[in-house]
């Protein structure tokens, strides 16, 4: 597993660059056997998503060990809530998209236009409006993500957070990468068509 947090740097990195996340935030993290690697606090405000593989926090994914680490991310615990729920999932991305950004903002659902989306889904939802970073906004993740147990283990699965951004949970990291990037991709010919008014 000594190469997960080299691949969490760097898909963080070309996350930034192709404006798939931004300085505000976000957080990757990758399943490893037993334990979770996932990206610390700051990723974007602090270290502009170029981080080192040492700065990649490791935990059990069966314990809150994660929540009493001082550099946790703030999504930590719906990290962990998923990867409990769903033994299929190996990779989360939590991020704020450009193009996905203002349907967050807007909460209007962003319609699956393009052929290369619509292998996830019609269109993609929102979860509850819950307080950020909380518990039961991690339930509630959980329980969205349950009627995409199947995709989730072959693709990927996204959901919209209300005024937000996006989740994705996927069957590897660079399977969520490619989901993010063909959301983004999508939400920019939903706004080029002017869907939202």
């Amino acid at each position: 597993m000594a190469d997960i947090p080299e691949e969490i740097t760097r898909v963080g990195r070309m996350m930034f660059e192709r404006r798939l996340a931004d300085i505000a935030g976000g957080n990757i993290s990758q399943r490893g056997g037993d334990r979770i690697y996932i990206t610390p606090t700051g990723a974007g405000q602090k270290y502009l998503w170029d981080l080192n593989p040492n700065q990649i926090l490791s935990a059990p994914v069966d314990t809150d060990e994660l929540l009493h680490h001082p550099q946790h991310s703030k999504e930590s615990i719906s990290h962990l809530l998923v990867y409990r729920a769903f033994p299929q999932v190996q990779a989360i991305i939590h991020s704020h998209p450009f193009h996905v950004m203002p349907f967050c903002a807007s909460l209007k659902p962003v319609p699956a236009l393009i052929k290369s989306t619509q292998i996830y889904a019609d269109s993609f939802d929102f979860i509850a409006d819950l307080p950020m970073y909380s518990r039961e906004q991690g339930e509630d993740i959980v329980t969205r993500l349950k009627p995409k147990t199947e995709i989730m283990g072959k693709m990927a699965a996204a959901l919209l957070m209300p005024q937000h951004g996006i989740f994705i949970a996927a069957a590897s990291l660079y399977k969520a990468l490619d989901c993010l990037e063909r959301m983004d991709t999508n939400a920019y010919c939903a706004l080029a068509q002017n869907w939202i008014h």
